[in-house]
């Protein structure tokens, strides 16, 4: 890895991205509360934050409701999960 992030060799710039930070970045933009993702997904509040926090690995139980909540596919997260 380069300065700032970018790879010498392909000048691309490197995203560190997992679920938490997406779920990180999302909340706010969809104007959404942990608390209101929760009862979205069928989740207790905590898990949304331990996800968050990165103390809980996203399931695929919890990648299949996610993904209907955002129109995605569970593919998303369980990939993003596998990558690091």
């Amino acid at each position: 890895m380069g300065v700032g992030g970018y790879n010498v060799e392909s000048e691309r710039k490197v995203i560190d991205l997992n679920p938490a930070a997406l779920l990180e970045d999302i909340l706010p933009n969809a104007n959404l509360s942990q608390t209101e993702l929760a009862r979205l997904i069928g989740v207790s509040r905590r898990t949304v934050n331990e996800i968050i926090n990165e103390r809980r690995p996203v399931t695929v139980d919890t990648a299949h409701r996610l993904a209907i909540v955002f129109r995605t596919t569970p593919e998303l997260c369980l990939n993003l999960r596998r990558e690091r």
